[in-house]
């Protein structure tokens, strides 16, 4: 597998101020590191990831397979930075971020119905983020607060979701790893159009499904851009042509 650690449970984000009132001590916490933690008010933290204490893991399917008893019943008390130049796995079952630092940056791409992966949306979402984060100076966080997860998916109807995935993300890694943003990308939106001709360029050889993602998310900036003009809030009339849009879906016009 490539080097994405998967041994905690599932990620939750939290805004800035939560996290300012919840630093602690690194003690025990071998994922991750304090470093650069003291530096939140020069490099504002944009979201961060926070543990699952005791119960049900969020493993990929071939890992709950080989690990169907496995629980998470470590507590460690710590809110910590996650260093720069370090990828981890962001869910977005429990998520909540600062919008004016990163919020243009949380598109969690084309997956799901229709599309040829799933399960990895949360985690595409974390790797372009923090690849942003890290060039614009915002921190991440990992640590508290602990949440319950009592939901347990069939691994084998993940594992028909995630596979192409599990290959896919041989480059995925990698290339995430690699990303560099010019010096000109100073704003969340011109850093994600750069990235995602890097998608396009890199990826896109990997598969056509790249190809489509990247034009999505030059899509997605164009509408955050077209639905967020100063401090204003999105219409839900164009949210719903946006959808359209992307998807080519009529049935987006049940979710209002």
């Amino acid at each position: 597998m490539a080097q994405l650690d998967t041994c905690l449970d599932a990620l939750v984000v939290l805004s800035l101020d939560r996290l300012q009132r919840q630093f602690g001590s690194n003690d025990g916490l071998s994922d991750s590191s304090a470093e650069a933690s003291v530096l939140v008010a020069k490099d504002p933290s944009a979201f961060a990831r926070v543990f699952q204490l005791p119960s049900l893991t969020d493993y990929d399917a071939p890992t709950q397979l080989v690990k169907p008893l496995e629980r998470n019943s470590r507590y460690v008390d710590a809110v910590l930075t996650i260093p720069k130049g370090t990828l981890f796995p962001m869910c977005g079952m429990n998520l909540a971020f600062d919008r004016d630092l990163i919020g243009p940056a949380m598109y969690f791409g084309l997956m799901g119905d229709g599309q040829p992966i799933g399960r990895y949306d949360d985690m595409w979402a974390g790797w372009c983020t923090k690849v942003i984060c890290d060039h614009l100076g915002l921190g991440v966080k990992t640590g508290l607060p602990y949440i319950w997860h009592g939901k347990a998916n069939n691994p084998f109807v993940n594992l028909r979701i995630e596979y192409k995935g599990i290959f896919w993300q041989e480059d995925i890694i990698p290339f995430f790893q690699s990303a560099t943003l010019p010096k000109d990308c100073t704003t969340v939106q011109q850093c994600y159009i750069e990235l995602s001709k890097q998608v396009k360029e890199k990826l896109g050889k990997v598969d056509d499904y790249f190809i489509k993602l990247a034009d999505a998310m030059v899509m997605w900036i164009e509408a955050w851009d077209e639905l967020n003009p100063g401090n204003g809030s999105a219409k839900l009339p164009k949210l719903t042509i946006l959808l359209h849009r992307i998807f080519d879906s009529e049935s987006v016009t049940d979710w209002h």
